[in-house]
């Protein structure tokens, strides 16, 4: 099995580019959502969280609320490194059970997309191997934060805090085998994506 991590930072269109990977026939592993579930009430990452972060970041119906435990983390690299402790081996051993069902079931391409694919030295040795490559996505940053706005909400301040606590692009192009332009259209970003595609992946014969 052929496996792509897939990352950029914030608004930079990881989604668009997992949903034309799909159309061409890969398995999508979306690090995001598998986050959301190690938050749900009653697991032990909801636990460590209210544990370790306080009653505040639940919201009224229970959940953890992502953007107010966003605002206590990303300007504070100690409380991020925290809470990335507390998830990411929670995230790392969903990851692992859903690509070994990947392949026991046959799937020749497998998508993993992870903001954090590469931002520290552990988190890379992780995915070391793991992928066979490392596709980035990236997009001018006015107009990633025009699309976390419009999806979000948050203000701009916020959205920089979080582009803060993320490796910069050149720090992840250093590790790039094939890179995704997402500063134009729809079209142009399919175009783009199929080019990779036909040239980086091996094609069934």
């Amino acid at each position: 099995m052929f496996v792509i991590g897939l990352t950029g930072g914030i608004g930079t269109g990881k989604s668009e580019v997992s949903r034309i990977l799909r159309g061409f026939g890969a398995e999508i592993i979306d690090t995001d959502q598998i986050g959301h579930e190690v938050y749900l009430p009653g697991t032990a990452g909801f636990r460590e969280v209210v544990k370790n972060f306080g009653d505040e970041v639940v919201a009224d119906n229970g959940t953890i609320d992502r953007h107010k435990l966003g605002a206590i983390v990303f300007d504070d690299p100690q409380r991020l490194s925290l809470l990335n402790a507390i998830v990411h081996p929670q995230i790392q051993e969903r990851v692992d059970s859903k690509l070994i069902a990947a392949e026991n079931l046959g799937v020749q391409v497998t998508v993993v997309e992870s903001a954090l694919l590469l931002d520290s030295y552990s988190l890379r040795e992780t995915w070391a191997n793991k992928i066979n490559e490392v596709w980035i996505v990236t997009a001018q940053q006015k107009t990633a934060i025009s699309r976390v706005q419009r999806r979000t909400g948050l203000d701009k301040e916020a959205i920089h805090a979080r582009i803060r606590s993320q490796i910069t692009d050149d720090g992840r192009l250093k590790y790039a085998d094939g890179v995704i332009d997402n500063n134009g259209t729809l079209g142009e970003l399919r175009k783009t994506v199929s080019v990779l595609w036909k040239k980086r992946v091996p094609q069934s014969p």
